[in-house]
């Protein structure tokens, strides 16, 4: 099986992983890591202590809630780890942006900032003023 751990292996990856957990329990995402970490390596027994009873395709709807494509995910991210003796590429990182302009090159910011300068200069206004003219178009329409 290429996504499940060998016998021989797999209790030196509990320990690892268990020591990788221990580190990490002030992480943001400590819960949704362990839990998919442990569900890996629950998986990885149950497929070696029950061999003949269930198939994999049973024991990832029972771990991982038939989501086939998570299991592939987690257990790849796993072995890598493992292989590479690397367990902070498990960590998951946030994707919210530290910066909120950081889909624009400063280019494009000084060319938005030039026609926002251009346009309060021939209108008298800004966005304040145009904000007002939007609120008291509506409140007369309510």
């Amino acid at each position: 099986m290429k996504y499940i751990i060998n016998n021989f292996n797999l209790f030196d990856l509990q320990a690892k992983l268990k020591n990788f957990l221990s580190k990490n329990y002030k992480n943001k995402y400590y819960k949704k890591i362990k839990q998919k970490i442990f569900s890996y390596i629950n998986l990885c027994n149950d497929y070696y202590i029950n061999n003949d009873k269930f198939l994999l395709k049973d024991l990832i709807k029972k771990y991982f809630k038939n989501k086939f494509s998570t299991f592939y995910y987690w257990a790849n991210r796993i072995l890598i780890a493992y292989k590479n003796n690397d367990f902070n590429k498990l960590l998951l990182k946030s994707t919210i942006p530290n910066n909120i302009n950081y889909q624009y090159s400063k280019d494009v910011r000084q060319n938005i900032c030039n026609l926002y300068f251009e346009y309060c200069n021939k209108c008298a206004g800004g966005v304040l003023s145009l904000f007002y003219n939007l609120k008291k178009e509506f409140m007369e329409k309510n």
